[in-house]
């Protein structure tokens, strides 16, 4: 018992499995992914106790699962974080033609598309024929953004 500074009986394998499932219900009402490391991190440490190893090693098998989780959590959140996010993606108007009613010499007008009239844009500043039709290729806001020809789909 010499050289460690916690009571054997509080490194028993049964007290790191129930601190891990403490720490799982909590992460089960919170949704954070940190404390589901953290269990895992408890369980790993469980294990090593289990297996025979020192309570010296459990601390620090728990301490290494606990790093390289946490580190694999921030890597995953980075990554999530850096996806661009495309509205054009999922827009069933995309590509769909409007009926352009009137424009302006900076491309601005009103069109005609499901029944109602819409405040649109062109791309293309002062396309060299008006173009009766035009098509969707975006969105600024409520405006239709149109391209005088059909653009071929990403």
């Amino acid at each position: 018992m010499a050289g460690t500074c916690f009571p054997v009986s509080l490194m028993t394998p049964t007290v790191w499995f129930v601190s891990a499932l403490v720490a799982l219900i909590l992460e089960f009402m919170s949704g954070s992914f940190y404390l589901l490391v953290v269990a895992m991190a408890m369980a790993g440490a469980g294990v090593v106790e289990l297996l025979g190893g020192e309570p010296s090693h459990a601390w620090l098998a728990g301490s290494l699962i606990g790093l390289l989780g946490f580190s694999l959590l921030l890597r995953y959140k980075r990554k999530l974080r850096r996806l661009p996010s495309d509205p054009t993606v999922n827009d069933p108007d995309l590509y769909q033609q409007v009926a352009i009613l009137h424009l302006d010499a900076e491309g601005r007008g009103r069109g005609f598309y499901r029944g109602a009239e819409w405040d649109i844009q062109l791309d293309s500043a002062n396309p060299s024929p008006l173009p009766e039709h035009g098509y969707i290729v975006g969105r600024d806001g409520n405006r239709l953004i149109l391209s005088p020809q059909l653009p071929q789909p990403r």
